[in-house]
């Protein structure tokens, strides 16, 4: 969603800036994410659970509050606004007509940010598909961010290869 930029190694900022506070790894945040997905799809919540994090993947918590991160060692790529990844997703779910389709496929978990409101946009009209390649960075994701009810319910569509 945003370009890579120059940061300051292990930060979330510009180089010369403070660094933001880390959000860490919370066992019991995969825990619930995990058992809901495992719901609907077993199989994907055990490749989850087998796959180690994505070593290179950094959180923060954005100005709104809410999860943003990058992923890279030499040059970060941004997984969401650094400031405001609420107001990204809302952007990115509104440019988004519910009546044009039944099934929305989106290219990337990042976040998630943009996939709840996209499924929050389209309420009980339709259907979010996510395709994420990076089991790693999902595990990462999965592992700070409580996805559980949205996880598990029954709009909810997964695989992995």
């Amino acid at each position: 969603m945003t370009q890579a930029a120059a940061r300051t190694p292990g930060t979330l900022t510009p180089a010369g800036c403070a660094p933001a506070s880390a959000v860490t790894p919370d066992a019991a945040v995969l825990e619930r994410n995990l058992r809901a997905l495992s719901r609907v799809n077993p199989r994907l919540a055990q490749i989850i659970a087998q796959t180690p994090a994505r070593p290179d993947a950094k959180f923060a918590r954005a100005d709104d509050g809410a999860l943003t991160g990058t992923v890279g060692t030499e040059v970060e790529r941004a997984l969401a606004s650094r400031r405001r990844p609420l107001d990204e997703a809302r952007r990115f779910a509104q440019s988004v007509d519910p009546k044009a389709a039944a099934i929305f496929v989106v290219g990337g978990f990042g976040l998630g940010h943009h996939v709840l409101a996209l499924g929050e946009r389209l309420a009980m009209t339709g259907l979010v598909v996510v395709y994420e390649p990076d089991v790693a960075l999902l595990r990462a994701v999965l592992e700070r961010t409580d996805l559980s009810p949205v996880l598990g319910g029954s709009k909810a569509v997964g695989g992995a290869s």
